[in-house]
């Protein structure tokens, strides 16, 4: 099944699980590690969880941080072939040079999601925070059907231990 990342009205296909699932080993393995710095908005949050409007600036400067040192990251430092090995269906090119090339689709999707959730909620008072999901179903009825604040898709997120709904999709 494919992963996506939604936003407001929008969502966009992020790859198979796997893929998705390697993007945030290079951000533990490439930056938060070597740095000694977390990023539990992406570690944590993004990755397993939702991320609300509120926190989306902090979130940007997250990605522009991850990025500049992905800028600096060869694909071939990564260890991409055992990845693949014996893996059906990836999307990410291993003859990308660096890892910012590798993973520009999804810097670009989740920015565009970001932007769009603010755009929703500005304009329609309401909106799907940024949230990564299965296939082409909605997070909302992927979890259950929400009441009319969204509640219940949220505690099922916050409740959320191990790894995330989408793993394994």
């Amino acid at each position: 099944m494919t992963v996506s990342v939604y936003g407001g009205i929008m969502m966009l296909e992020l790859g198979p699980s796997g893929d998705v699932e390697y993007f945030f080993r290079c951000i533990n393995y490439f930056v938060e590690t070597p740095k000694k710095i977390l990023l539990p908005l992406i570690t944590d949050r993004l990755y397993k969880r939702y991320v609300v409007v509120e926190d989306f600036a902090e979130l940007r400067e997250n990605f522009v941080f991850i990025e500049s040192i992905f800028k600096n990251t060869e694909v071939l430092s990564c260890d991409f072939e055992e990845y693949i090995v014996g893996e059906k269906d990836r999307r990410l090119n291993p003859k990308e040079p660096t890892l910012d090339l590798l993973f520009k689709t999804y810097f670009s999707s989740f920015k565009d999601c970001m932007k769009t959730a603010e755009s929703t909620k500005e304009n329609f008072g309401t909106y799907v925070p940024l949230i990564i999901g299965r296939d082409i179903v909605a997070p909302k009825f992927a979890v259950g059907k929400n009441d009319s604040k969204g509640e219940k898709i949220r505690e099922r997120y916050d409740a959320l231990e191990g790894n995330p709904l989408w793993w394994g999709a």
